[in-house]
């Protein structure tokens, strides 16, 4: 009895000591393969360009190339590899907005004394057409591309449906309230946009009807829709889930501030 008690003893003595070895090899092995990282990806600057000044414009990257705006009425078209300009495009008081790049050409919208939206060869930085949105003291959103048809707000409080390739009205909707910070999302036939009205919008892409809308509290961000859910935030600090087929809220959430980000 007692040699199987000093056997039991040292099986047990022995199962710790493989433990403690097993332990102390894996936290070597964590600690040396941070260290690795640490070494061998150190951060750093692959290329920078030098605008012409600061611009609130989200950079676009299609085919191998930077597509961006400025706020000295610049939109540049740059080498994703090397940093080097392909080719820029210059309009006056433009204030350009974030680009959208769709089958060969760059869609923007201008942002200041009246709001355009500017079609861009994405090759040869020509211009294929422009079109007015709304006349002298207006300004526009950035717009999105979608099935041959752009869609953009304005502050003139529409919002606008222009065919992609000829750059013609398909279709306004007039809201209560200026829309230049709400990028459009399109869904399922349906395009939701928020208006300085605070209200969310959901209109027929095909015949630019109200489908519903919803009163959310002024909307400056995209909002993202996902399994038949709508989810946007409000600068009434509240995150919304509505449903995109009823209109009707699912849930909020509360932020306690602000919501700008899309």
């Amino acid at each position: 009895m007692k040699t199987d008690h000093k056997t039991k003893k040292k099986n047990v003595r022995k199962i710790l000591l493989v433990t403690v070895i097993a332990l102390s090899l894996v936290a070597l092995l964590f600690v040396g393969y941070d260290r690795i990282i640490n070494i061998n990806a150190p951060v750093s600057l692959k290329w920078r360009y030098k605008t012409g000044f600061w611009g609130y414009s989200s950079p676009v990257v299609v085919d191998g190339v930077v597509y961006v705006g400025d706020q000295r009425d610049y939109i540049y078209a740059i080498n994703k590899d090397t940093g080097k300009l392909i080719w820029q495009f210059y309009e006056k008081s433009a204030l350009f907005t974030s680009p959208s790049v769709a089958n060969g050409v760059v869609y923007v919208g201008k942002w200041r004394e009246n709001s355009h939206i500017y079609a861009i060869d994405a090759t040869s930085g020509e211009l294929k057409w422009r079109f007015e949105l709304a006349g002298s003291g207006s300004s526009s959103g950035s717009p999105i591309v979608f099935d041959g048809v752009v869609y953009i707000g304005s502050t003139d409080k529409h919002f606008y449906a222009v065919d992609a390739d000829s750059g013609k009205l398909k279709w306004r909707y007039e809201t209560e309230g200026a829309i230049s910070f709400s990028t459009p999302s399109v869904a399922d036939g349906v395009v939701y946009f928020g208006s300085g009205d605070d209200y969310l919008y959901a209109i027929d892409v095909d015949t630019g009807d109200l489908k519903w809308r919803y009163k959310t509290g002024w909307v400056g961000s995209a909002p993202s829709v996902a399994a038949g859910v709508v989810y946007v935030g409000s600068w009434d600090h509240n995150l919304y889930a509505i449903d995109s087929d009823t209109g009707e809220l699912k849930w909020r959430f509360e932020t306690g501030d602000d919501m700008s980000s899309s």
